[in-house]
């Protein structure tokens, strides 16, 4: 088969995928998060301890044109970590949002559960291939103390 019949093919094979719908889903999915982590740090922003912001950030992704996201910031005493959104075009996942602190970075995927089909948001360990924790208060304390420094 010669290229120009193969690339053809692979054209007319390439599923209609509806990326409004998918941008959609992946925009209250992390509107979802954030409202979770709202949650579980409700009692520490009302004490002053953690301050809660939001910035608008545009993202440009291919098959879309470009949009407006939310990434959240909280700032603990001097403190900053960032939940940076990078894209719903993700190997593996539906969207990845970076936690960014002084002392690292950790990955947050949205993936499917597979026993029950629904999006979840995990942490990824990058240094070892596709092992990821579900996300939840507990897990979300530990990849807080892993991102921000150690020492005071």
């Amino acid at each position: 088969m010669n290229l120009d019949t193969f690339l053809r093919q692979k054209k007319q094979q390439q599923p209609l995928i509806d990326w409004e719908s998918k941008k959609q889903r992946w925009l209250l999915s992390v509107n979802e998060l954030y409202a979770t982590i709202e949650g579980w740090l409700s009692h520490l922003t009302s004490d002053h301890i953690v301050k809660m912001s939001y910035d608008t950030i545009t993202l440009d992704e291919y098959y879309l044109n470009p949009y407006l996201i939310r990434q959240l910031n909280l700032l603990v005493g001097y403190e900053n970590v960032q939940f940076e959104p990078k894209g719903m075009i993700v190997v593996n996942a539906a969207g990845r949002i970076d936690m960014i602190g002084d002392d690292g970075t950790l990955k947050l995927l949205l993936t499917k559960d597979d026993e029950t089909d629904k999006l979840q948001w995990v942490i990824a360990i990058s240094t070892v291939h596709s092992l990821w924790f579900p996300l939840t208060k507990a897990s979300f304390s530990d990849a807080l103390e892993q991102v921000m420094q150690k020492n005071v």
